[in-house]
């Protein structure tokens, strides 16, 4: 899996800023793993997938929130 801190969240989508390669993957609330109210914030360090997206070609998918406070 990928490692990687968001960088924006608003409104139930945001970007994730990968740790090694410094791109930038479109997330999506609905690619958030757990049940109930699925949130990000900014800072927060998350573990992913990538796999195929709608509109940005690839995205963050089976997103596991791992830590906050990053920056």
């Amino acid at each position: 899996m990928k490692m990687g801190i968001v960088k924006s969240w608003e409104r139930g989508w945001g970007f994730i800023k990968d740790d090694d390669d410094n791109n930038e993957y479109f997330v999506h609330w609905s690619n958030i793993t757990g049940e109930g109210f699925k949130n990000l914030e900014v800072g927060d360090v998350v573990q992913y997938e990538v796999g195929p997206g709608n509109r940005t070609g690839v995205q963050a998918i089976n997103v596991t929130m791992i830590g906050g406070d990053y920056e």
